[in-house]
């Protein structure tokens, strides 16, 4: 079933390559790729925008089980934590991330005793 998809690609491809290789030296220079080059050049900054705009209106624990594949709400294991942990600079950590849980610890301790 997907080997007639795969198929059509791969004709696809071959015709665009022949197109922008048009000395036939089945090599293609910076000239002949110009064309596709502004074209990827577009894609990907519109992909990129409308992967913002999404991210901007994603709520962040959303983000975060999106990026753990979870549900929402559901508690998450150390595995889970390590996928997004990794995400964030070591340096954001040190100064920014361990202070703020370090704070939030000590105003949980002060308001038990």
């Amino acid at each position: 079933m997907g080997c007639f998809y795969s198929k059509k690609r791969t004709k696809i491809h071959n015709a665009g390559f022949d197109l922008m290789d048009t000395d036939g030296d089945h090599k293609v220079s910076k000239d002949e790729i110009a064309l596709v080059a502004a074209y990827l050049h577009r894609f990907a900054i519109m992909q990129s925008q409308a992967r913002h705009t999404e991210l901007v209106n994603m709520k962040p624990l959303d983000y975060l089980y999106q990026v753990v594949d979870k549900p929402v709400g559901s508690k998450l294991k150390r595995k889970h934590f390590n996928r997004f942990a990794y995400m964030i600079p070591i340096e954001r950590w040190q100064t920014e991330l361990l202070p703020a849980l370090r704070r939030k610890e000590i105003q949980r301790l002060t308001q038990e005793v």
